[in-house]
């Protein structure tokens, strides 16, 4: 780690000495066996700051003289194949035990220098980044972007479902790209991305706070073109806590932006069903996780128990106190795989009520929620699909028992996030030419003089009330509540023609139905339902 004062030093030195953790001072007076010193690469011993000293069984021994090799623990696990235990030496020791068994006289310009530049002399750039993170906070931005370009990185918040360049506000050079990327990876609590791998994708995560609001943060990086040159665009997602901090309120199924035909409808079906599943589509950024959370919150609020709640995630996104939450670890090495299914099979024998399981992916996975469900509990998941219609063909080309999936599916549901328009400040919209070709001519005559679209970007800022032109988000949602006749149908169809026509006769309305009518009272702008649901091609007869 970088350039300790002599305090800390000293400080830290004597707490690995009192608990057993300290290697002798000077690792050149050792005599390590060819083999053990053979584990490990010179650049490895460089990048990582480690020296293997010793083996206990299975486990090697290594000495460092760094605190952050410490954090990496489970890193160099995975790197090495094998378990590892971690010894501290002094910045001199291990210079002098690189020399003599790799061979390697500018141990510290290498090796350390590398780490000072990223603790200390980056200081001002990781100011930056923090300031970067604040500001996105305070915007209630839900993802930044940093995107590579010729002089630099472009910063793009998303707000409100909009992208908003923020470059000007958070300058970061071309010669400061690459330090950039290896500063936000290692902030990375997950032990999953690596700052040192730039030609491949790395994810992660970590905690901030803001305003004493803590806030979790979901990393992604893509090497950018040949990842010759070790650039990588960066993802974040922003996804602020309740559990953690207690200071705001549990979004409830009331706040999330259902009309209140469709509260009734979807309590109806949780306040009815002690068992089954309940399934959310959706892509990503449209709501599921914390629509599913609101939903069980429902359920444990009219139940009035302390049921017990167990969410499988990959990876837990939104801290509560009342879940136990499992994160799926995934390994090379199948005795450390802790992969979905396995945990689900697990969780059954712990006596759950609850369970929120991250998705249904495949057959295995729908077997195992099913057989989960149809055991006295009720499971909450998602599938990667558009629509209603779109999730139940998924879910019918599953290679399981079609008759107990459908017994034991209860609703489907899908959604998308809409920006909603400040009240205040919206200004009247008239439709474009390109907005009549996607409208039949009742939408259109139903639409004419109705809509609104959010104010210029001049008056936006002005107003006092939201200083952007919108207020926030909304869920537009459409769902499928199984009944006799549709499982019936369901069991011998999958026709999309057909099961569209028994979902109508059933009085299903789609996302774009119910999203048209939010545009028309004014809620959300017709452009923004279209960006957000998309619209079929309609006939014009």
């Amino acid at each position: 780690m970088a350039d300790y004062s002599e305090l800390y030093r000293n400080h830290f030195t004597e707490q690995m000495k009192q608990s057993g953790q300290y290697a002798v001072d000077d690792l050149s007076r050792l005599e390590i066996p060819a083999d053990v010193v053979n584990l490990l690469s010179q650049d490895m011993v460089l990048q990582y700051h480690i020296i293997p000293v010793g083996l206990e069984g299975n486990r090697l021994v290594l000495a460092t003289d760094t605190e952050q090799t410490f954090k990496m623990k489970n890193k160099l696990e995975g790197l090495l194949g094998r378990k590892v235990k971690l010894l501290y030496t002094s910045e001199e020791s291990l210079k002098l035990g690189a020399l003599k068994y790799y061979n390697i006289a500018s141990f510290k310009r290498s090796g350390s220098q590398h780490l000072q530049n990223i603790e200390t002399d980056m200081t001002p750039l990781k100011g930056a980044i923090n300031t970067m993170l604040q500001d996105a906070a305070r915007r209630r931005a839900s993802d930044i972007h940093l995107l590579p370009q010729f002089r630099g990185y472009r910063v793009v918040f998303r707000i409100n479902g909009h992208a908003y360049d923020m470059t000007t506000n958070h300058e970061f050079t071309e010669s400061q790209m690459t330090n950039v990327a290896s500063l936000i990876k290692q902030m990375d609590t997950s032990q999953s991305a690596d700052m040192t791998r730039t030609n491949m994708p790395n994810e992660g995560s970590f905690y901030m706070t803001h305003g004493g609001q803590d806030i979790f943060i979901r990393l992604e990086t893509l090497p950018e073109g040949n990842g010759v040159d070790r650039l990588e665009t960066i993802v974040l997602r922003l996804q602020p806590q309740a559990g953690r901090s207690g200071n705001i309120s549990k979004r409830t199924l009331d706040d999330i932006g259902y009309t209140e035909a469709d509260l009734n409808d979807i309590k109806q079906v949780l306040y009815r069903n002690p068992t089954g599943l309940c399934i959310i589509s959706g892509p990503t950024g449209s709501g599921k996780t914390t629509s599913l959370h609101a939903a069980i919150h429902y359920v444990l609020d009219t139940r009035q128990e302390p049921l017990n709640v167990i969410e499988i995630a990959e990876p837990i996104e939104i801290y509560e106190d009342e879940f136990t939450q499992i994160q799926i670890h995934k390994a090379d090495n199948e005795g450390n795989n802790l992969s979905g299914e396995k945990i689900l099979e697990a969780v059954l024998r712990s006596d759950p009520d609850i369970i929120l399981f991250n998705e249904i992916r495949n057959a295995t996975d729908a077997t195992v929620a099913t057989q989960a469900s149809n055991t006295g509990h009720l499971v909450f998941s998602t599938v990667h699909a558009g629509d209603c219609i779109g999730t139940i063909l998924r879910l019918l080309d599953l290679d399981i028992s079609r008759t107990t999936l459908l017994l034991e599916t209860k609703i489907i549901m899908a959604q998308r996030l809409v920006a909603t328009l400040c009240p205040h400040c919206r200004q009247k919209h008239i439709l474009t030419k390109e907005e009549r070709k996607l409208l039949t001519p009742d939408e259109i005559a139903r639409c004419e003089d109705k809509l609104f679209e959010k104010a210029d970007s001049l008056t936006a800022a002005n107003c006092q009330y939201c200083n952007n032109g919108l207020s926030g988000r909304t869920a537009v949602v459409e769902y499928v509540i199984l009944n006799t006749e549709i499982r019936d149908i369901l069991l011998r169809n999958n026709n999309f023609k057909t099961i569209k026509e028994v979902l109508l006769h059933n009085g299903f309305r789609s996302m774009w139905e119910k999203g048209l009518d939010m545009a028309m009272d004014g809620r959300i702008a017709l452009s923004d339902l279209i960006q957000a649901v998309g619209r079929e091609e309609v006939s014009k007869k």
